[in-house]
Parts: C-alpha cells; sequence; structure tokens
C-alpha cells in the first residue's frame, strides 16, 4: 500500500493507522472473559476484578488520546 488510506464511496478512509502515525503503541493484554458462578465470592475480588478491567478501559482510552481519534480529558 502506497498511502495509508483508501477512496472508499468517493471519501479518503484511513485503513493503517500504524502506517498513518509512524508509531504502533504496546500490546494491551485481553480482559478476562470467563468468570463463573462461584469465581468472585469475596467483596475484595470483586473490586480487583473491577480494577482490572477499569485498568484496561483506561489504558484504551490513553492510546486513542494519543493518537488523536478522541479528546483527552
Amino acid at each position: 500500500m502506497d498511502e495509508p488510506y483508501e477512496i472508499i464511496g468517493g471519501k479518503k478512509v484511513f485503513t493503517d493507522l500504524v502506517e498513518l502515525t509512524g508509531r504502533q503503541t504496546a500490546h494491551i493484554a485481553a480482559a478476562k472473559v470467563d468468570y463463573g458462578t462461584g469465581n468472585l465470592d469475596a467483596e475484595s475480588e470483586i473490586i480487583a476484578a473491577f480494577n482490572t478491567t477499569n485498568g484496561k478501559i483506561n489504558a484504551i482510552l490513553a492510546v486513542l488520546e494519543k493518537l488523536g481519534p478522541i479528546a483527552s480529558a
């Protein structure tokens, strides 16, 4: 690909953000999705699971803010 975009429906659509920005962010580990009944029995386990999930959401938001699709707070 010569350009980091394609013309789709007469509009320029960026298709390769890494090529466009010249940088790639660090990998964000996948969030746990296989919680089951009995996995989170204690309040501390529930709070820890929320904190882990919120940390991943914050990491994704930080990347989006850095690359520019959304404004920073």
